[in-house]
């Protein structure tokens, strides 16, 4: 399950910009926009959890030459759960919730693995892969789609 990361960088989220123009009271009383930063905290904290697993399994897996790869993996989870947990500060949730969720996405992405081992790898780049190099690399994109998906037509 070697798979390709971007170097991450540092990425400001939409809710630390919220944060920093002070906007948190207004922001806590928008249903819609509370419900998008909700469902983007989630996904971070799910793929937080699928980079922690991945680099467990190329920790393990890996030969000594492959540490900058497992690093990036490392680092691209704490950053995405570090945000998460700023996002839930945002909108009033215990920031144990990023947390929680990230421990259940990792306890699913392990039954699915140990359901079918010889196409897990697949599996996993397919479903989580993709998704969370995006949100990685820009979260206030994936944050428009959330407003955007919850605005009546």
């Amino acid at each position: 399950m070697v798979l390709s990361l971007v170097c991450p960088r540092p990425v400001v989220t939409v809710a630390v910009v919220l944060l920093l123009q002070g906007s948190q009271p207004v922001i806590a009383d928008q249903h819609q926009t509370r419900e998008a930063l909700s469902g983007l905290a989630q996904e971070m904290s799910t793929c937080s959890a699928f980079f922690a697993l991945a680099a467990s399994v190329l920790r393990r897996a890996s030969p000594e030459g492959t540490r900058q790869a497992i690093e990036h993996y490392e680092m691209a989870g704490k950053i995405l759960l570090a945000q998460a947990i700023v996002i839930a500060d945002v909108i009033g949730l215990d920031a144990e919730a990023p947390e929680d969720w990230s421990r259940a996405a990792l306890q699913q992405m392990v039954k699915e693995i140990n359901a079918d081992p010889r196409n897990s790898a697949a599996l996993m780049t397919s479903k989580y892969h993709a998704p969370c190099q995006t949100l990685l690399k820009d979260s206030a994109t994936r944050f428009r789609a959330l407003i955007e998906s919850d605005t009546p037509d």
